[in-house]
């Protein structure tokens, strides 16, 4: 591959490694009592959730399934700073000339499979009147198919740089970007220092200030809807998890390059000094959708205090995760977000 070159990617796994990790599972014994006795959630998720969602993932979930969800968009890789970067593209069906170009960004415990169930409502609106997106769901550095970093004290701004070269490579001079968790570090550095490409973001990141560690956070951090992994209304939930937790060992070794992102970023007690930094704050407009059981929801005072904030919204449900627990909410944001704050030039 040449150091420009997009090429396409077949993210199949093959039989034999779905056949070993199956046969794992099928060996693996859980813990038949708490840490303590009255563990509780005081300790990570309560067990009896574990072994709910182990029982699901071994005996009730079709991988078959997933694998063709995964492969019915384009996946592409390409060389960036010596790095193999992974990512989906999909462009808009219809409105291609007015379709916004977006680039989402995932986080940890996640993926670019974050947003499964958006990637095709966003490219593809039901009606001519809702904005039209040209979606780009790219892997960070460590994560499934991209490689892992090649240096020491690799930041998500290094991430961010590479993003924007990715972007630009696709054809994409001007560009929205959206993103949780981790991927709102990339959001915020595209924001504030890469005003001549990235023109608009928009976070579901409640990270301005500090907060502590949690442990199990499709638990912890999630509307408590999803506690009750038993609730038909709940399957989409169960599925994208469960095939979270595929994909991560079918690329070993992502389950640790990943974790990287709590080695070389800034440390969470450290969140709010680093956001009133200057250099930190988010110049290109931005929108925040504040759902109320992220880790601590935002206030509309708080999200101006970080940057060119233009557009908020806040909601009584949904949690961390918005693209996997309010995937339907999420479209419509991002529609009202960017239709707001896109610069017309």
């Amino acid at each position: 591959m040449t150091s420009t070159e997009v090429k396409e990617f077949d993210p199949t796994i093959p039989k034999e490694e779905v056949e070993r990790l199956w046969r794992k599972l099928r060996d693996t014994r859980l813990p038949g009592t708490p840490v303590v006795p009255d563990a509780g959630d005081d300790y990570g998720p309560p067990l009896d959730w574990v072994h709910q969602l182990f029982a699901k993932w071994r005996d009730g979930f079709d991988w078959d399934a997933a694998q063709r969800r995964i492969c019915r968009w384009k996946h592409y890789t390409t060389t960036i700073e010596d790095l193999r970067v992974h990512f989906v593209h999909q462009p808009a069906k219809k409105q291609q000339h007015s379709a916004i170009p977006l680039l989402l960004v995932h986080g940890w415990p996640g993926s670019w499979y974050e947003f499964s169930r958006v990637i095709g409502p966003l490219s593809d609106p039901e009606t001519d009147r809702d904005q039209a997106f040209h979606v780009v769901a790219a892997s960070i550095p460590g994560f499934t198919w991209s490689a892992g970093p090649r240096r020491r004290d690799w930041t998500l701004q290094d991430t961010a740089r590479v993003f924007d070269v990715l972007m630009r490579r696709l054809g994409y001079a001007r560009y929205a970007v959206q993103g949780g968790d981790w991927g709102h570090w990339v959001v915020r550095e595209l924001g504030a220092n890469y005003q001549g490409s990235c023109k608009a973001a928009h976070t579901n990141m409640s990270r301005w200030g500090c907060w502590r560690g949690w442990g199990e956070k499709y638990y912890e951090i999630v509307d408590p809807k999803y506690h009750d992994l038993d609730d038909e209304g709940n399957r989409d939930f169960v599925e994208d998890v469960c095939t979270t937790l595929c994909l991560y060992f079918f690329t070993a070794p992502s389950i640790m390059t990943s974790a990287l992102c709590y080695t070389n970023n800034v440390r969470h007690e450290d969140y709010a000094k680093f956001n009133a930094r200057p250099e930190n704050a988010i110049r290109a407009p931005f929108g925040v959708s504040s759902f109320r059981y992220d880790v601590a929801p935002v206030s509309q005072r708080a999200a101006a205090t970080t940057g060119n904030c233009r557009w908020f919204r806040e909601h009584d449900q949904g949690g961390h995760f918005a693209a996997l627990e309010e995937s339907s909410q999420l479209v419509q944001e991002l529609r009202d977000c960017f239709t707001a704050i896109w610069p017309v030039e």
